[in-house]
């Protein structure tokens, strides 16, 4: 998925079925097996966060967080 400025949900993490799900609006982006996932932050504000697949592909960059 692609997109710009679509704001950001929230983030939830499937450990039995090892899927970390990326909720926006209207899209809900599954990342299976992730390997790694790296988060940015300033003050408690979400500023970025990367997630890594099993293969190695970067699949996730940056959103505007929904308060």
């Amino acid at each position: 998925m692609s997109a710009e400025w679509i704001p950001l949900n929230g983030l939830t993490y499937d450990p039995k079925d090892d899927v970390l799900a990326v909720i926006t609006e209207p899209y809900e982006h599954n990342i299976r097996h992730p390997k790694e996932i790296y988060v940015s932050e300033d003050m408690g504000a979400l500023l970025a966060v990367e997630a890594i697949d099993g293969d190695g592909a970067k699949k996730i960059r940056s959103w505007t967080w929904r308060y």
